[in-house]
């Protein structure tokens, strides 16, 4: 299920599903969604909300790459990041000029999407 008021405007093809609204039965379906929520729980955004000053903490195997992509609302890109390889990495984040809003990233590993979720900034 696709958020139909971003789908519109971003240009990059962002899928914005909402795991909590994914229901299948299909057992190759979760077997997908399963993975996916492993690789992801080995990244962590916070504090959320923030006022632009947040960590992101992450881990990558030697050899992959990875970026972390942050949109606005409209699917503009406010910016991106690079992630090295190695253990718990973590990258200290500042977008002060981010105004009160709903943004979202997402992290790509060898680019290929294995998270995404929104942020709030409240000042």
């Amino acid at each position: 299920m696709k958020n139909v008021l971003l789908s519109p405007y971003d240009t990059l093809g962002t899928d914005y599903t909402n795991p909590c609204e994914v229901i299948s039965y299909s057992t190759d379906h979760y077997h997908h969604e399963e993975q996916v929520q492993q690789t992801a729980s080995s990244f962590k955004l916070y504090p959320n909300p923030n006022n632009g000053n947040m960590t992101f903490e992450y881990s990558l195997q030697q050899g992959e790459f990875g970026q972390l992509i942050m949109y606005n609302v409209v699917g503009q890109l406010i910016n991106t990041y690079s992630l090295q390889e190695g253990a718990d990495n973590k990258l200290q984040i500042s977008e002060s000029a981010l105004k009160n809003s709903v943004y979202f990233y997402k992290v790509l590993i060898n680019n290929v999407v294995v998270k995404s979720d929104k942020l709030v900034i409240i000042k």
